[in-house]
């Protein structure tokens, strides 16, 4: 059974310690060797010291004659050969030959030269004085090269224990690598896997996991995960099937809403025709019915347009994939407003143009966005509406502010250009003189069904302005809603600069 994950971080953490113990006892051995030196460099330079003051006093003696000289100097001299016996050992260490005899032959031939130079009153007798300072001369030697020896062997104690030490860490931080390389594929290899297991569930493909020889905690996740994923995937085929069943709700009653036009355009049409029909055959009108025959079969085409456009756009919004043509604005909106003038007939529209506007939509739906403007305006406005429209090049607005509601792409671009200059866009505004829109309903607007507070009673299935959106957002353009100073509801569509022929 392999060991789990808590176990291999003991036994992680039991290495480190180990490493890092072994580490500090060889630290603090070498330390204690320090100290050790340092000791014996504080011995040796305290026996250089007794023999320099020694010699210092013997100097002074020669100068000023006094006694007192002497017997400090005989003072150091006899701390000298005490520090020879109490620290033998160590000065034997750095002594070679018999340098330990000869200095404490000289040290006690100075000190009988000091006495006999006290006695002799002063320096009366030249050969001893010489003879005490070349006794001196040899122990202040032999002091300074036992304390050179001592300073040579503490640096080159330092040399190797550096080397030692970095070899020691070199050696610990190898190993401390090498465990944690080994935590690490113990842990990280299974997660990999797992995480490459998992990878395909971005693309709808819920690949279960299967728990392989590794730590009971891996084990225990694997399993957890793929008991998620089970839950998700049924989920999922839930969630498609609403979907499905809102989709075909969108459909029926997109079917419903947008058909309303061309159906009643074809009743009006063969109304006409029937009339001419009645008529006795000398008093018909030939080209009149002809041209209600084929305003009737006109009308039924754009009804199988509006159907397959609906199918296409419950399915995978295949809207984006319609042909855009370069064509003249206010063709599209004389087109809209004959598709529309079945459910207009009561309302007064004046339409105006700033200039030859030419602009690159897919023409049949955009004109049907037009036509959901239109009826809406005549819908909302009541008998006798009057409605407004207007085609211009202006600056991109504020998209949402507390008087106005926007959406679609075109409100993600800069509405200030690279050189300072505020961006334009073609705007075409629909206006009427109805009631308005409750500034609570505005972000409601373009959602499916929704239908504000004052139009419950009006006829609609709520897709109009839904289908608005839905339009303008694969022209990458935009939809807005306001009210007039005046009263009534504004809704403007905008086209990118790019779309200007």
């Amino acid at each position: 059974m392999q060991p789990s994950l808590q176990q291999r971080i003991r036994i992680t953490w039991v290495v480190t310690l180990v490493v890092v113990a072994l580490v500090s006892l060889f630290a603090a051995e070498r330390f204690n060797r320090f100290e050790n030196k340092l000791y014996e460099g504080d011995v040796i330079a305290d026996l250089l010291r007794d023999s320099l003051e020694m010699r210092r006093h013997e100097k002074r003696f020669y100068v000023d004659g006094k006694p007192e000289d002497l017997q400090l100097a005989a003072a150091y001299a006899t701390a000298s050969l005490e520090r020879l016996v109490s620290a033998s050992a160590i000065i034997e260490s750095h002594a070679r030959g018999n340098e330990v005899q000869d200095f404490e032959q000289a040290v006690r031939r100075y000190i009988d030269g000091l006495a006999q130079l006290e006695s002799g009153g002063g320096t009366s007798s030249q050969t001893n004085a010489e003879a005490v300072r070349l006794a001196g001369s040899e122990v202040s030697s032999l002091a300074k090269i036992w304390v050179q020896r001592e300073r040579d062997a503490l640096h080159a104690s330092m040399r190797a224990s550096r080397w030692q030490l970095a070899m020691v860490l070199l050696l610990a931080a190898g190993l401390l690598l090498l465990t944690f390389w080994w935590l690490a594929r113990q842990v990280l290899l299974p997660l990999n896997r797992m995480v490459n297991r998992l990878a395909p569930i971005t693309t709808g493909r819920y690949t279960r996991l299967q728990p392989r020889n590794d730590a009971i905690e891996l084990q225990t996740l694997a399993q957890a995960i793929n008991h998620m994923l089970e839950h998700i995937e049924q989920r999922e085929r839930k969630r498609a099937h609403t979907e499905r069943l809102l989709a075909l709700g969108v459909l029926v009653s997109g079917v419903a809403h947008e058909l309303n036009n061309p159906l009643g355009n074809i009743a009006s049409s063969l109304d006409l025709y029937n009339e001419q029909l009645r008529r006795p055959p000398e008093q018909r009108d030939e080209l009149r019915m002809q041209r209600y025959l084929r305003q009737a079969r006109e009308e039924t085409d754009r009804a199988h347009r509006i159907v397959r456009l609906l199918l296409n756009h419950v399915r995978d919004r295949a809207g984006e994939r319609l042909d855009c043509v370069f064509t003249d604005l206010r063709k599209v909106i004389d087109a809209a407003l004959q598709w529309s003038r079945a459910q207009c007939r009561d309302s007064e529209v004046q339409v105006t143009c700033a200039g030859e506007l030419f602009v690159c939509v897919a023409r049949e739906p955009f004109q049907q966005a037009l036509v959901n403007l239109l009826v809406n305006a005549d819908q909302s406005a009541g008998p006798g509406a009057r409605i407004i429209v207007q085609a211009e090049h202006r600056p991109m607005p504020e998209w949402n502010t507390d008087e106005r509601y926007s959406v679609g792409p075109l409100l993600q671009q800069e509405r200030v250009s690279p050189d300072g200059r505020p961006r334009s866009a073609i705007a075409i505004q629909v206006s009427d003189n109805g009631p308005g829109v409750q500034p609570a309903d505005m972000p409601h607007l373009f959602e499916p069904f929704y239908r504000a507070e004052t139009r419950r009673d009006t006829e609609g299935s709520g897709l109009g302005l839904y289908l608005v959106a839905q339009i303008m957002e694969v022209h990458g353009g935009a939809v807005s809603v306001e009210n007039g100073h005046d009263g009534g509801a504004i809704f403007t569509l905008w086209l990118p600069e790019n779309a200007d022929g």
